[in-house]
């Protein structure tokens, strides 16, 4: 018996410590805790922080592999890179350049940073899965409980409900510190004497609950089950309008149908847009004015928020003039108020403008080359797909991106990435890669140097042919068979191989 019996070799013994310590789906399931857990880190005031820190643990575990994932990550970095460059040669010129130094902390730098780390790690974990998408119906469900607790409190006259978090009550008061750690319902915003009660919940502003409730809306239609898919899309659509945001409402229409048209059987698509074509011909033969229309549609949205748009114009008349002074260079990562009595500060509220105003021309040819590579790549991810389930998730992630471009003309984009990290990470899921682990690419080399065990079936073999002749020649016969040493190739790499592939199948 002690001849068949077989001692772990250093080989297996590592692999034995690496299988046991590589959990599939790990960061997967630490970003579904997070989202589990979000209600509560919200009330402790630590979201922001949470949502910082669990994006580097991820990060620093696992960096896609892939050209076009990659590039897409580049290209959000190059943004900040720009944004530092011009920043510090403007300090040289204006001959304040440790001034700008201390200022390439701002959230200016920061924000496109977490941008492209963000996307790296939904790529990099595989988050466009079954468990990750009911995990954001739970967002959903979230929003949709809040609202139905904040509404009677609305309608009741309140013109906010915000409640104070252990971490806010430490920290010194300031507005970073009330947008950041404040558990805030809803609050009334003030512009140019103009009040308008908007919702916030888990988001430190009205805009980034609209993007990130939209998100959630999108997402929760990939869930299977009917009742949390339903429950996710109510949930999101009520925060979505509830924010009051004019963009997030028209996305969520247009985008919405978009996804809904696609997903139609071919032949229906194309009685549809026949449909829409014949029906655009007769209301043009009728007297249908395009370019009217969308007048009186714009006047209209801005007759329903009038402060809001003031102070905007107001923005971007003060960062156009700003970007014409100084165009090569901009003026640096500095925000001065455009206005003496209203708390609006110039280069905000746009990322084209703000980019012009900061960076110049420079900054806003590095985010337009960042879109058109990130349009690029999901739109080569989508003609090339052939699983229609995942087709699906990549018309949602061009649909999150087609927001983003409409959204960069009235907020600033570095400013929700980290609030609505759940859009950026399903960016980076469209593009699902492998990864090598640190601990399995350290064995490698280790493995490399010492004895090699066969696999176990031809441990098997051996076995018996310790014990039996007539085993061993047959033994010698079937190894020299190439479909035999095919198969034995593939075997030795299944179980040292290091690469792991993303299958949202895969069991834990």
């Amino acid at each position: 018996m002690d001849s068949v019996s077989f001692r772990a070799t250093p080989r297996s013994l590592i692999q034995n410590v690496i299988t046991k310590a590589k959990v599939p789906y790990d960061g997967a399931r630490l970003f579904q805790n997070f989202c589990f857990l979000t209600p509560l880190l919200w009330a402790l005031g630590i979201l922001t922080i949470s949502t910082v820190l669990m994006v580097m643990k991820m990060v620093a575990e696992r960096w896609p592999r892939g050209l076009a994932i990659n590039l897409i990550v580049a290209s959000w970095l190059g943004i900040a890179i720009v944004q530092i460059g011009t920043s510090l040669l403007h300090g040289v010129a204006v001959g304040n350049f440790f001034g700008e130094l201390r200022n390439l902390t701002s959230f200016a730098i920061v924000g496109w940073v977490f941008g492209a780390l963000i996307i790296a790690m939904g790529s990099a974990h595989c988050l466009a899965n079954e468990r990750t998408i009911r995990a954001i119906t739970w967002l959903g469900l979230y929003m949709l409980v809040l609202s139905t607790i904040a509404l009677p409190f609305r309608f009741l006259g309140f013109s906010s409900l915000t409640f104070p978090t252990p971490l806010g009550m430490i920290l010194p008061p300031s507005p970073a510190i009330r947008f950041y750690t404040s558990a805030s319902f809803f609050w009334s915003e003030d512009t140019f004497g103009e009040k308008t009660a908007r919702f916030i919940l888990f988001f430190p502003w009205f805009t980034a609950l609209g993007l990130g409730a939209l998100s959630v809306v999108f997402i929760s239609t990939l869930d299977k089950n009917w009742k949390w898919r339903l429950t996710g899309i109510i949930g999101g659509s009520i925060a979505t309008v509830l924010s009051w945001s004019r963009m997030a409402i028209f996305c969520l229409v247009i985008f919405g149908a978009l996804q809904f048209c696609l997903r139609l059987p071919r032949l229906v698509q194309i009685v549809c847009i026949s449909a829409a074509i014949l029906a655009l011909y007769v209301a043009l033969l009728n007297g249908f004015d395009p370019v009217a229309d969308y007048d009186y549609f714009q006047s209209s949205l801005t007759a329903t928020r009038p402060g809001s748009n003031l102070a905007r114009d107001l923005i971007y008349e003060k960062s156009w003039e700003g970007f014409l002074q100084s165009p090569y260079f901009g003026n640096g990562l500095n925000f001065p108020p455009a206005h003496k009595t209203e708390p609006i500060a110039i280069g905000s509220h746009s990322t084209i403008y703000g980019l012009l105003y900061t960076a110049g021309a420079p900054g806003l040819a590095a985010f337009v080359f960042t879109m058109l590579v990130t349009f690029a790549c999901l739109i080569q991810r989508y003609l090339t797909e052939t699983s229609g389930e995942e087709r699906q998730r990549i018309v949602i992630g061009i649909s999150l991106a087609l927001s983003l471009v409409l959204y960069c003309k009235f907020e600033a984009l570095y400013s929700l990435t980290i609030p609505c990290f759940v859009l950026f990470a399903w960016i980076g899921a469209c593009f699902p890669s492998q990864f090598q682990s640190s601990a399995a690419g350290m064995s490698r080399v280790f493995v490399s140097f010492t004895p090699q065990r066969p696999p176990n079936g031809v441990q098997s073999l051996a076995s018996v042919a310790m014990v039996s002749p007539e085993s061993n020649r047959a033994l010698q016969t079937t190894s020299k068979n190439p479909a035999f040493e095919r198969a034995l190739r593939a075997t030795a790499t299944r179980k040292g191989g290091c690469h792991l592939p993303c299958d949202e199948h895969r069991t834990e």
